[in-house]
């Protein structure tokens, strides 16, 4: 603590002079304070200044200094030096300050030089020593509202959670004490500090992972260097042979393993018996949707479902059914079973599948590809999206597909091929006038000249077909007529056309440019 800081602070007693009884009969109730010594019981801080070693009060109604001699509070104002002037000097900030009542010129009394200057010279003098004062002022405040301990004015206790700091004179500023106790209080509330669990800066920890080496064997290295010294094509068979090896050994592997049974929430199959004899493949497909949508076979795409028959072809009364759902299953137990068709009565259950036989998994079905599987599923989901019942009489999607005829000539094509973009352009624009138009398509293989323009709606398509048909366009008759829905209007192009269009194409390259200037 500085040596401002140890100063003490006098109290006014009962001897203070005139003006400042009101003062003190305000100010007798204060207590002594705990580190610095200041005691109580005087005026507040905020009417106290220190000037040099001295304690200073001013009393804040009359505007008169006082110090105190030990005893006694004394006024200040016979110690101010002498402004040579007329006006008062009066105590502001620890300075003695004089304004001239004539000229209202502010000047400063300097105690080192001992002479007075302007204050607005002064001010760049004085403002480091203002400001080192209310640093200290604060400080010592903020020591009293703090707790600071006595014994070390480096160190303080916060009232609020007990949490000791410590001042650093080189950063200025409070840190926490680090010692046992913060310590342990630190791991009850985060655990204990383990640096091998700190990620380094690959994202691992700081102990170092010992890196796996693949260890060959004397075999696997025999056979490394057996296909290195192979020719490109002993290695390909050498792989084939290695795979077809590989699909013997998952055989004898799916054969030892036998027969799987499926759990009961993922078996969705029903067996249904007591069918009539006159029973149909329709009139059981119409009874079992009832209960659910039922599962297609992912390569025919026809619904699993199947009457039992006999040799002679006559329906054995039993059938099976595969839904894609198993709640359909439940809902299946529920309504079908125990119902009447035509006097007989049905009984629903669940399908339960047994081996007949030596198991041979040359007889199982090949596994679907990624992307049939996909497709599969795709269709699966479909059918259980909502989709609004089209109105009776709506027209197809085709009807919106307007097919143009004689629009072009291969001819004309062949000589400029730019040509083509020309004629998509046109029709465009043409067939704007009657509706929007989403997409139009040039079939430039094609000898008919066949374009085709598809509309937003099929409205719009009569009314193109209306004003389009035998009407001239750049100079041939056109044929309008609304697209079938199946006929397809794309020529593939034959091995000679394509040699007759690549030599066409290479003699224009080859065709020398005329220069600019008509050479």
């Amino acid at each position: 603590m500085s040596e401002s800081e140890e100063k003490s602070e006098p109290s006014i007693g009962s001897e203070s002079p005139g003006e400042q009884s009101a003062v003190v009969d305000a100010t007798n109730g204060r207590k002594n304070a705990e580190s610095d010594g200041v005691v109580e019981g005087g005026p507040s801080l905020e009417n106290m200044q220190l000037v040099g070693d001295v304690w200073v009060y001013t009393d804040p109604e009359t505007k008169v200094h006082y110090t105190h001699n030990g005893t006694d509070w004394v006024p200040y104002a016979a110690q101010a030096p002498d402004a040579g002037g007329q006006g008062a000097v009066m105590l502001e900030g620890g300075q003695w300050v004089h304004t001239d009542t004539v000229s209202g010129e502010r000047r400063v009394f300097d105690d080192q030089t001992k002479t007075w200057i302007e204050s607005a010279a002064a001010a760049a003098v004085d403002d480091d020593d203002d400001l080192d004062f209310q640093l200290q002022q604060e400080k010592l405040e903020k020591q009293r509202l703090m707790g600071a301990d006595p014994s070390n004015s480096q160190r303080y206790t916060d009232p609020k959670d007990g949490m000791q700091y410590e001042w650093d004179s080189e950063k200025k500023a409070w840190f926490p004490c680090v010692d046992l106790d913060f310590i342990a209080r630190y791991q009850a509330s985060y655990g204990e500090y383990n640096p091998e669990n700190v990620p380094g800066p690959s994202g691992s920890g700081t102990a170092k992972k010992e890196e796996k080496k693949v260890v060959m064997t004397a075999e696997e290295e025999a056979e490394k260097e057996k296909i290195a010294q192979m020719t490109p094509e002993q290695r390909k068979d050498y792989f084939k042979q290695q795979k077809k090896e590989k699909r013997r050994l998952a055989a004898e592997q799916e054969k030892k393993r036998g027969w799987v049974a499926l759990e009961d929430t993922k078996n969705c199959n029903i067996y249904i018996s007591g069918l009539p004899a006159d029973t149909t493949d329709k009139e059981l497909e119409e009874l079992v949707q009832k209960c659910g949508v039922v599962q297609k076979d992912p390569r025919t795409n026809q619904p699993k479902l199947k009457l039992y028959r006999d040799e002679q072809g006559n329906v054995k009364g039993d059938a099976r059914c595969c839904y894609v759902k198993f709640e359909s299953v439940e809902l299946a137990l529920q309504i079908l079973d125990g119902r009447d068709v035509r006097g007989n009565k049905l009984t629903v259950e669940q399908a339960q599948f047994e081996q007949k036989g030596d198991y041979d998994p040359s007889k199982k079905r090949k596994k679907l590809t990624a992307a049939q599987k996909k497709r599969w599923l795709e269709r699966q989901e479909h059918a259980f999206d909502w989709k609004p019942e089209k109105p009776r009489g709506a027209r197809p999607k085709s009807d919106s597909t307007v097919v143009l005829m004689n629009t072009f000539s291969l001819q004309e094509f062949a000589e400029d091929a730019s040509r083509m973009l020309d004629t998509e352009a046109e029709l465009r624009a043409e067939c704007s006038k009657y509706g929007t138009v989403k997409k139009v398509v040039v079939y430039d293989n094609n000898p008919d000249g066949v374009s085709t323009a598809t509309f937003d709606t099929p409205e719009m398509a009569d009314d193109c077909v209306t004003m389009m048909n035998y009407r001239v366009f750049k100079g041939r008759q056109l044929r309008a007529q609304l697209w079938d829905g199946r006929t397809k209007y794309r020529v593939v192009e034959t091995e000679e056309q394509k040699e007759e269009r690549i030599a066409k194409w290479r003699s224009f390259l080859d065709e020398p440019t005329p220069s600019a200037g008509g050479e």
